[in-house]
């Protein structure tokens, strides 16, 4: 039960880094960045958002 915990402490800890690596440079230039730009930086949050939706309501984040 223990090392499922850590299992999930570690997934979250990585993706929650990865989504800033990629998340920082937009936002530090985002006053620079034309339109599409923006679109695009909305779209990968929402792309994002999308997948957390779709585990869940498959009951992947449900932990018996």
């Amino acid at each position: 039960m223990q090392t499922d915990w850590l299992f999930i402490g570690i997934f979250l800890a990585i993706g929650l880094v990865v989504e800033s690596v990629f998340l920082f440079p937009w936002a530090v230039a985002y006053k620079a960045m034309p339109f599409f730009m923006v679109f695009e930086g909305i779209l990968f949050i929402l792309l994002l958002v999308g997948a957390l939706v779709y585990i869940w309501r498959k009951g992947v984040l449900e932990w018996a």
